[in-house]
């Protein structure tokens, strides 16, 4: 073999130390911020909304857990397949424009929606297609592969549409409210379960503060996906530990509400002050510690399967070929001193600058859409601004007394005052009177705030209730005895028997309307999750019966329902006048 013919072989075998990161032209950064830019108007809209809800709040970590992700995928020691003591070296090039191309078709067709419904979830949406066409623009999928993770954890600023979020938190809290009572049980702790309240001697636990905050299930997943992003974990391994981190906040739920029922029962106060707020950090700290557990489980189960015991003795095998190789190699290359000019970094081909000037059209034409959000921005930035400083459906509790003892055979038999989180499809705020009359017990409820109006009756679906039959009952039908249009459902629930609802809503302004989901386009939808108007509240009457009711006995409930929804329009209306005049 000829001194020649083993430099060429030891030049092939030597790591090539390649730079990491290609500089970008002043032009590609200045196109692909104004792609970026063009969003922000709906975007900065969007994450206001999210603030505006407990369960989100911890959004404002995302950009945290994004930056660190792209450190750890961009890092020269991010590769998974490099040999030992190598380093893989980041090598791409700029994507096909059948590659981005669509992908940022897509995103201005999303943005394009957003715009004309002004909703900020959709340009939120828009904003992450955007950058995954940047991505596949700069680097293609070589780029994309290092940098999925960040891309993934961004989608946790996307709140799950038609306030499935909500609706899942709801479904948290009763879970936790029957857990806990079962557990206060066993402890001996005499207590008394409602709805999500838990009555204690002297005391009630809300269960939707327990679920809240620090402790809402979204912000523990959105921790699960952060480690098993990091630390490059199996999809379906994130997928378990994402499972597992349900159990595991359910559990921190229930820990921390019988602790406080228990200290409660022991003379201490740890409803409120800072022994409350300490024994919620210390539960949070140790169900980040459980996930971590979790995780680290996870990883040594998938160590002992079957498929990947196979697959790491055929990696042990492959390392070990690879050293003999790499042993002789280095012996060669000393024999035949190689000159090491020809091992000096060579830098990655920077993406030519006249590549950017293929966005421009995109460019231009989110500029016009980021103009058009301008335009409406201010008037909706002080809609928002606003709602954010005092919400004027936020009512003073108006007592028992507030509506009558007695009336028509009707008597008041109790008063309840409900906090839930918010946007809760039953209210954030909830004023209910109970009334009593023969085998009847109907309860009447004033709840508050809601942005639109929405569908009662899907919410009760959401809670496991079936719709017999419901309708909306408007003043031109005939044989209506008020003008106010309402909602008549008639609905049946295992183990809870027949339910009888009727409600309405008002604006603050004193409009009354109703409607049904089904009922309204998409286009409707979105404007309902981006209306910034007048502000409503909804009154509901409800009763539940082992068997159907008769026709006299809803008779007796409706008639009930318009007297008491006067009353309560009337309370509602005077307050807010009232809060106008102080103003």
């Amino acid at each position: 073999m000829s001194v020649e013919s083993v430099t060429v072989e030891t030049h092939k075998q030597l790591p090539i130390d390649v730079q990491r990161r290609p500089q970008s032209s002043t032009i590609g950064w200045v196109v692909g911020g104004l792609l970026l830019l063009a969003q922000a108007p709906l975007i900065i809209e969007h994450f206001c909304n999210m603030l505006l809800r407990p369960h989100y709040q911890f959004a404002v970590l995302l950009p945290v857990g994004v930056g660190l992700l792209i450190w750890r995928g961009l890092r020269p020691d991010s590769g998974e397949d490099a040999p030992p003591g190598e380093a893989e070296p980041l090598r791409f090039s700029p994507g096909h424009y059948l590659l981005w191309g669509p992908v940022l078709l897509v995103s201005l067709g999303i943005l394009v929606t957003a715009t004309v419904y002004r909703s900020p979830w959709l340009g939120m949406l828009a904003f992450l297609f955007t950058t995954l066409g940047l991505i596949l623009f700069v680097g293609g999928l070589d780029l994309f592969r290092r940098l999925w993770p960040a891309w993934l954890l961004m989608w946790g600023a996307l709140p799950l549409p038609q306030n499935l979020d909500v609706r899942l938190i709801a479904r948290l809290r009763t879970i936790a409210t029957d857990w806990s009572s079962a557990v206060l049980d066993e402890f001996g702790v005499m207590h008394l379960v409602n709805g999500n309240v838990i009555h204690l001697p002297g005391k009630s636990l809300f269960i939707a503060d327990a679920c809240t905050g620090i402790h809402s299930l979204f912000v523990l997943m959105a921790a699960a996906l952060f480690v098993g992003l990091w630390l490059r974990r199996p999809v379906f391994h994130i997928l378990l530990l994402m499972v597992s981190t349900s159990g595991i906040v359910l559990v921190e739920n229930v820990s921390r509400i019988c602790t406080v029922a228990i200290a409660n029962g022991a003379g201490l106060d740890w409803t409120g002050g800072w022994r409350h707020t300490l024994l919620g950090l210390v539960l949070f700290a140790a169900s980040l510690l459980f996930i971590l557990s979790a995780d680290s489980l996870l990883q040594v189960l998938h160590f002992f399967s079957p498929r990947n015991l196979v697959a790491t003795f055929r990696r042990l095998r492959k390392l070990d070929r690879m050293g003999t190789e790499f042993s002789r190699t280095a012996l060669k290359a000393a024999a035949a001193s190689v000159d090491p000019s020809d091992s000096e970094p060579q830098p990655v081909p920077d993406v030519p600058t006249a590549r950017w000037f293929r966005l421009a059209p995109f460019a231009m034409a989110f500029l016009a859409l980021g103009a058009v959000q301008l335009t409406w921005m201010p008037t909706r930035a002080e809609q928002l601004g606003k709602q954010l400083k005092e919400n004027p459906v936020n009512f003073p509790e108006f007592g028992a007394e507030s509506l009558p003892q007695q009336w028509d055979g009707w008597r008041r038999v109790d008063y309840r005052v409900s906090t839930r989180i918010v946007e809760d499809p039953l209210g954030e705020h909830s004023q209910s009177w109970v009334y009593q009359k023969g085998t009847l017990q109907a309860e009447i409820s004033l709840d508050y705030p809601y942005r639109s109006l929405h569908d009662l009756t899907s919410c009760y679906s959401g809670l496991g209730w079936q719709m017999v039959e419901r309708e909306v009952v408007r003043s031109d039908d005939e044989n209506v005895s008020t003008v106010d249009p309402y909602v008549v459902a008639r609905m049946d629930k295992p183990l809870h028997g027949q339910g009888f609802l009727i409600y309405s809503h008002y604006d603050i302004a004193g409009k009354c309307d109703v409607e049904l989901k089904e009922a309204l386009s998409l286009g409707q939808l979105l404007q309902r999750r981006t209306d910034f108007g007048l502000p409503w509240f909804q009154i509901q009457l409800l009763d539940t019966n082992s068997v159907p009711f008769s026709a006299e006995e809803e008779r007796q409930l409706s008639e009930l329902f318009f007297q008491l929804r006067k009353e309560i329009v009337e309370m509602c209306l005077q307050s807010i006048n009232k809060g106008n005049d102080n103003a």
